[in-house]
C-alpha cells in the first residue's frame, strides 16, 4: 500500500471507530495504530526515494556529459570551418594578388613595347 493509502485507512478506522459505541482507549488505539502505520509507511518508501534519488543524480551527471560532449563537437566543427574560411581566404587574396601582378606585368610590357 502507498502512504496514501494507508492513512486513508488508518483515517477511515478512527472515523469508524468514533461512529459506533467505542471508548477513549478504542480511540487512543487507533490513533497509535494510525501512528504506527504512517511510520511504517514512511519507512518503506524511503528506499524507493531514495532509488528515485540517485536515479536522478546519476540522469543528471549523464545530461550534464552529453552537453558537455555536444559543445565541444561544436567548437571542433567551429574550429574547423575557422580553419576552412581562412584557408579560402589566403587563396582568394593570392588568387587577387597574382591577378593583380600580372595586370601590372602586362601594363609594364605594353608600355615598355611603346618605347
Amino acid at each position: 500500500m502507498n502512504i496514501t493509502s494507508k492513512i486513508l485507512a488508518a483515517s477511515m478506522t478512527i472515523a469508524i471507530a468514533a461512529c459506533s459505541r467505542s471508548t477513549q482507549a478504542d480511540v487512543d488505539k487507533a490513533a497509535r495504530q494510525r501512528t504506527a502505520d504512517v511510520a511504517d509507511a514512511g519507512q518503506n518508501a524511503q528506499p524507493s526515494v531514495d532509488a528515485a534519488n540517485r536515479d536522478l543524480a546519476k540522469a543528471q551527471q549523464q545530461g550534464n556529459a552529453n552537453v558537455a560532449n555536444a559543445q565541444t563537437d561544436a567548437n571542433r566543427k567551429i574550429g574547423s570551418a575557422a580553419v576552412k574560411q581562412s584557408r579560402e581566404q589566403a587563396k582568394s587574396d593570392y588568387d587577387v594578388a597574382i591577378a593583380g601582378a600580372e595586370g601590372d606585368l602586362s601594363v609594364a610590357l605594353e608600355k615598355c613595347g611603346m618605347q
